[in-house]
């Protein structure tokens, strides 16, 4: 579950929500093909990546299954 996105990300800017008063946020269930069903799936995931690294990302917004492309990016 994603519990926050930084506006003006890369995930704010692919459409990706958060949890937010009155809405329930986007669940990550696969990445690149791989299955996501823990934070530390997706840390080990990330591990090694680097910015401007593309990643397709398939999520849960409710009962619909979306699907994303998104460049990864280091906030500061």
């Amino acid at each position: 579950m994603i519990n926050e996105v930084v506006a003006g990300s890369n995930a704010a800017l692919a459409g990706i929500r958060g949890t937010r008063p009155g809405q329930l946020s986007d669940i990550i269930i696969e990445i690149d093909g791989k299955p996501i069903t823990t934070e530390t799936d997706l840390r080990n995931f990330l591990h090694g990546r680097k910015d401007g690294d593309k990643i397709s990302i398939v999520f849960m917004r409710g009962n619909e299954k979306k699907h994303k492309a998104v460049a990864l990016k280091t906030l500061e």
